[in-house]
């Protein structure tokens, strides 16, 4: 998980996430051989995006899963795709829809 710096500040105050905090969730596979792990390829990247006004329709933020990581293939490609990612998400409503906890 990445976050940008001031989601990153309101992971450590457990507080409010601002307009314009954001993550990205980088999936890769794992590849096992010998009795090791290593990277494999890219499945998708999935970012979210916080702006409570602009997107009050699923729980202040904007979703997006980009297969392979590359900005051209977008697989939520309606509204209505993106805002099925806040169903998940109202599970941790009470930690602003965020499933990441700040670990140091």
């Amino acid at each position: 998980i990445y976050a940008n710096p001031s989601a990153e500040m309101s992971l450590k105050n457990k507080g409010d996430f601002p307009k314009g905090a954001a993550f990205a969730f980088d999936l890769l596979e794992a590849n096992e051989a010998g009795g090791s792990y290593t990277e494999g390829k890219r499945k998708f990247v999935a970012v979210m995006y916080r702006d409570a006004k602009k997107f009050s329709d699923a729980n202040g933020w904007s979703w997006q899963v980009y297969e392979e990581g590359d900005p051209k293939r977008p697989s939520l490609t309606s509204r209505d795709a993106q805002k099925a990612c806040a169903s998940c998400h109202t599970e941790v409503g009470a930690k602003h829809f965020v499933f990441t906890e700040w670990r140091p």
